[in-house]
């Protein structure tokens, strides 16, 4: 399944969130910080009707309420003082996995072509 990253900031991110259309989930990674980005993102998701799903450990954040699923994902030891990226990229790995198992003829044709093409461009 196609997948896009949307991962510029501020006037740059304007390219990428035009390309959202109504079909798709935004999956977001977000913590505390509402940053304008984030509610940029949003804000044009709920205006799309796009699904949201957002993997944070802040559950009381304002990307939490805004969020049409929250995934809670423990992001650090030691009181959450040393943050880690791992288990938020754990989750996500996790998301797609299911996805591509959700199709799985569709996942090994593509799977197939993209080696051919990494062939192709390897050599």
């Amino acid at each position: 399944m196609p997948a896009v990253p949307l991962n510029r900031t501020g006037l740059m991110l304007a390219e990428q969130i035009i390309n959202l259309r109504r079909g798709d989930v935004l999956i977001m990674m977000a913590q505390k910080s509402a940053h304008r980005e984030g509610q940029a993102t949003l804000r044009e998701a709920k205006r799309l009707g796009i699904p949201t799903v957002l993997l944070t450990n802040a559950t009381d954040s304002r990307f939490s309420k805004e969020a049409d699923v929250v995934v809670t994902v423990p992001r650090g030891g030691d009181n959450n003082k040393v943050p880690q990226h791992g288990p938020v990229l754990v989750c996500l790995e996790m998301i797609v996995m299911s996805v591509a198992s959700s199709v799985p003829q569709q996942t090994i044709k593509s799977m197939k072509r993209i080696q051919d093409l990494y062939r192709a461009l390897g050599k």
